[in-house]
């Protein structure tokens, strides 16, 4: 299975209603299930625009970011399109979840599931392999 590695909280966005597309400098051809893999260093309270913080806690939970799971595939998606971000509109929501300017790509996803126990794994840039073959959904 395909995967790619997302710094938190956006890994766990993704597999959540609030956020439908991840934003890219690059786009993909893959179509079909992609896990989602948390990196090892999440993002900062700092890091965190207000409105972001708001939105994880409504989604995540209050104390999310010392629930956040790092360094292992949290979930799967169905990547089912990759358009340009020129001219699009996102959802409200969405807007905060993803750097939506001129010329990058939006990876949308259809079905997703949030695994109930994350399987500790080692990331990777791009896209890469997961070896999962015990992975039904």
């Amino acid at each position: 299975m395909r995967a790619i590695t997302l710094h938190q909280p956006w890994a766990s966005l993704w597999l959540t209603d609030a956020k439908i597309h991840e934003t890219r400098t690059w786009p993909t051809r893959h179509r079909g299930s992609l896990a989602v893999h948390a990196g090892l260093r999440p993002m900062r309270e700092r890091e965190i625009s207000h409105s972001l913080h708001c939105l994880c806690q409504d989604y995540l939970g209050p104390n999310y970011l010392k629930n956040l799971v790092t360094g292992a595939v949290v979930g799967v998606v169905e990547l089912i399109d990759c358009v340009s971000s020129n001219g699009f509109v996102p959802d409200p929501h969405d807007l905060l979840c993803g750097d939506f300017s001129p010329n990058r790509w939006l990876w949308r996803r259809g079905k997703f599931v949030r695994f109930e126990t994350p399987i500790d794994y080692r990331g990777r840039q791009g896209l890469w392999t997961f070896a999962a073959t015990d992975i039904h959904w």
